[in-house]
């Protein structure tokens, strides 16, 4: 098994802070101690810094060649690696989602990566490509998170890890050798629950049938009292949304409620079902969300909706001044830790379901 100070960890230009984020987690001045090989708690990310702080080796942030990201005048990129990555491990960073050409750039570091002479290349997209297409629902339309699984497995990574899939099902994309794993983003949101809000008068409440799983565990592992309750809606477009085609199931009256979602996009769906929840009788209705993408007018949506708080990780980083308007208080935690720790575990061969079965407050 290779040494913690053999890992490399190379991102596009979009995830750079990112990954500077989780190098300082990794390798920081808070490092300390001895690694302690007989626990696994919620804190490895903290016995990694310290085992390869001790071993006089680092977690590296590869570099590029002349600092440079974009090297032809239409945008096109051309990576050249700055760090020597030859019989080392890498991580690659990366989102895969927003226009083709981050995409692209994504696909490109990973062949610029394989092509350098690795002994293992894992991918994290932060966010998939496609991946609300992970099913056929209709005639003559596509797969879309097949095909962005499928376009990832070519570069010929060892495993990738997604963070908050749509659907698990997207894991089954990935071709053999190829694995695929998945992380969430509970493991952050979870903890900032239990320490800023009172959870006693919190109804979790699913949006529609593919939140249940995830309404559920918020509900289980934050002690909340009170049932779920559910909603039912019928799309009539990609992100429209008709007030009258919600239904309620369940008691929200003089409830704190909160909607579980894996990523706002347009904010449409996500306001008129809050906009329902609030005639129902709610006190409050809130939102969770592991990826913000905010798209178009989105903030300006949430503001004039009955949105109290949206609370998300910065999966898709959005300047500060963008997130504070008036009508919501719109809160991005980092996600730093989350795949601080995810790497850990890679490298110490440690399991990933510890991870995310055990909720525990990440310092």
């Amino acid at each position: 098994m290779l040494s913690p100070r053999e890992t490399v960890i190379y991102a596009t230009i979009d995830c750079l802070p990112l990954a500077q984020d989780i190098c300082a987690l990794l390798c920081g001045e808070f490092c300390g101690g001895g690694i302690n090989k007989e626990t696994d708690d919620a804190h490895d990310y903290r016995q990694f810094k310290a085992c390869q702080c001790e071993a006089h080796g680092r977690v590296m942030l590869g570099g590029f060649r002349d600092n440079t990201m974009n090297l032809c005048a239409d945008g096109e990129w051309r990576p050249r690696l700055d760090t020597d990555v030859r019989n080392k491990r890498v991580y690659v960073l990366g989102p895969g989602h927003g226009e083709g050409q981050r995409h692209w750039r994504f696909l490109t570091l990973l062949d610029t990566v394989r092509e350098a002479g690795v002994f293992e290349m894992v991918a994290l997209p932060t966010v998939l490509q496609g991946q609300r297409d992970e099913r056929k629902s209709t005639y003559r339309v596509g797969i879309g998170a097949k095909l962005a699984v499928e376009s990832i497995c070519l570069r010929h990574p060892s495993r990738i890890i997604f963070t908050e899939p749509h659907a698990d099902a997207i894991l089954g994309f990935a071709n053999s050798p190829t694995v695929g794993e998945a992380i969430y983003g509970s493991k952050i949101l979870i903890p900032y629950f239990l320490k800023n809000f009172d959870v006693e008068n919190i109804v979790w409440f699913a949006p529609d049938k593919g939140a249940v799983d995830r309404c559920r565990k918020y509900r289980q592992f934050t002690g909340s009292k009170r049932p779920m309750a559910f909603g039912y809606k019928e799309h009539i477009g990609q992100n429209e949304l008709s007030e009258e085609e919600i239904a309620i199931v369940g008691d929200v009256a003089g409830a704190d409620v909160w909607l579980p979602e894996d990523m706002v996009d347009t904010g449409n769906t996500l306001c008129k079902v809050g906009d329902a929840v609030m005639r129902a009788g709610a006190r409050s209705v809130n939102a969770t969300a592991t990826h913000s993408l905010l798209s178009g007018n989105a903030i300006e949506r949430l503001a004039e909706s009955g949105i109290k708080n949206l609370v998300c990780l910065d999966t898709v980083r959005h300047p500060p001044e963008k997130l504070h308007v008036e009508g919501v208080n719109i809160v991005q935690l980092s996600s730093a830790p989350l795949y601080a720790e995810t790497l850990a575990r890679c490298v110490n061969g440690k399991s990933f379901s510890k991870m995310i079965n055990r909720i525990g407050v990440m310092a």
